[in-house]
């Protein structure tokens, strides 16, 4: 599947009142994600996180911020494909110029 048609099918189950509310959802499913990594590593340390382990709940979470997100795209008019595009053209200037780690918006 790809990012448009998941924001396509995706909207359809928009059921809010005002504008605001995804991107409120997206910063509270983002802390949803935090916290079921965090209750992951108070019980098994921080070492123990491995990408192969399935952490409970962890992927639900992790659709529920794609879902606020591709809705905050919608809200501002851009397409989730778009946002992506974009992002990956900025990582790459930043790889090519030396400063994909850093800090800072302007690197």
């Amino acid at each position: 599947m790809d990012f448009n048609d998941y924001q396509d099918r995706a909207s359809s189950y928009a059921a809010y009142k005002h504008e605001i509310y995804p991107f409120l959802g997206l910063a509270e499913e983002a802390g949803e994600v935090l916290g079921k990594m965090a209750k992951h590593i108070r019980k098994y340390g921080l070492y123990d996180v491995d990408a192969d382990q399935e952490i409970p709940g962890l992927l639900d979470e992790l659709g529920d911020t794609l879902w606020q997100l591709s809705e905050c795209c919608s809200v501002m008019g851009y397409s989730l494909g778009f946002v992506a595009e974009r992002n990956l053209r900025k990582l790459e200037i930043r790889q090519v110029a030396g400063t994909i780690v850093g800090e800072g918006d302007n690197r």
